[in-house]
């Protein structure tokens, strides 16, 4: 059985930069794809990718300074799939629920 090593004190700040990163590269990125996608400015999609970068960075970071393994990897892993899900879903639905659509009287 792998027992799970605390952080090394040594990356105590590095572990807490990283965790406010993934907060902000979250939110930065919904923030940015929804304004792009609501507001019609494909020019904001760069800043979601950018945030999206910035959170998988802090993710890759914090999986090593806190010794994730196995499947706690995967966990992580699929954390970024949903991060990265999530805004689209919720756009497309939006546009399914909130497009007029046209009928044809007869």
């Amino acid at each position: 059985m792998n027992i799970m090593q605390p952080v090394d004190p040594g990356d105590l700040l590095i572990t807490f930069l990283a965790a406010a990163g993934v907060i902000f590269g979250g939110v930065g990125y919904a923030l940015f794809y929804a304004a792009a996608k609501l507001q019609e400015q494909p020019k904001r999609l760069p800043g979601a990718a950018a945030a999206f970068i910035l959170l998988t960075i802090c993710v890759l970071v914090l999986m090593k300074t806190t010794h994730l393994d196995g499947i706690w990897q995967i966990l992580a892993l699929l954390l970024l799939l949903g991060y990265l899900m999530t805004p689209l879903l919720i756009c497309y639905l939006h546009r399914l629920t909130h497009t007029p659509h046209h009928r044809e009287h007869h």
